[in-house]
């Protein structure tokens, strides 16, 4: 299992307008902010062909096909966020995961059927609210619905936090902990990796989307929790 990195530099604090961002923590790989313009392209009024990486890592998301481009036109907290209405997605380049790594997501799901909504693909590894394979962070094992009658309890705003260690997943709902347990035969070879879609679309909003290269630390994952929730105006 790899060590927990605790690397928040010193003095930095996670409050709102404090300083603090999320590459002061290291080993940030993807950082895609929906408040910040600057990193937006539009094929036009506020369909995205590209959202770009705030990490200095170059993993922008790119759409060249406006039919499949989502729409920088949603709100929370007074800052723009990204609308998925249906079958829209963003590419990401080729990744591969990896058995240690600490994903955070801003979102709303707003999905009307319990079968679809794949928001994420990073290489191999796939965020999901379907059952299936072992290798996919499934939201549906989660408590974001409820199988037996389709009814959603996860359509409201919020901070969600994956931290893999050593395959296995504790999954934080604003901070705090709700599932543990084990991906099984991940695979974590170089793979397509894309935003809004894998073998179905997700529906809703998306705020701000990280991905660390590690299993970050109780320190660390808190001052990036409390930067997005101090922006976002989540829980």
């Amino acid at each position: 299992m790899a060590v927990p990195s605790m690397h928040v530099l010193a003095g930095k604090q996670p409050a709102s307008g404090g300083g603090f961002a999320p590459t002061d923590v290291a080993g940030c790989l993807l950082w895609l902010d929906a408040a910040d313009a600057a990193t937006f392209t539009y094929s036009s009024g506020t369909l995205v062909s590209q959202w770009s990486d705030k990490s200095g890592n170059s993993n922008h998301a790119t759409q060249g096909n406006a039919a499949d481009q989502p729409d920088r036109a949603g709100s929370q907290n007074g800052l723009a966020t990204v609308s998925w209405p249906s079958n829209d997605m963003l590419n990401l380049p080729n990744q591969a995961a990896s058995e240690d790594q600490t994903f955070f997501f801003v979102m709303k799901d707003t999905g009307g059927d319990w079968t679809s909504g794949s928001f994420f693909c990073w290489g191999r590894l796939r965020f999901d609210r379907n059952n299936g394979g072992d290798h996919l962070l499934i939201l549906t094992r989660l408590g974001v619905t409820n199988e037996s009658t389709g009814v959603y309890v996860g359509s409201a705003w919020t901070t969600w936090s994956w931290s893999l260690a050593a395959k296995a997943l504790t999954l934080y709902k604003d901070g705090t902990s709700a599932y543990s347990g084990a991906v099984h035969n991940m695979d974590t070879y170089s793979a397509t990796s894309t935003l809004g879609y894998s073998t179905s679309f997700f529906q809703g909003e998306m705020a701000e989307i990280l991905v660390y290269d590690s299993t970050l630390g109780t320190t660390d994952r808190q001052a990036v929790e409390a930067y997005l929730k101090a922006k976002w105006g989540t829980p």
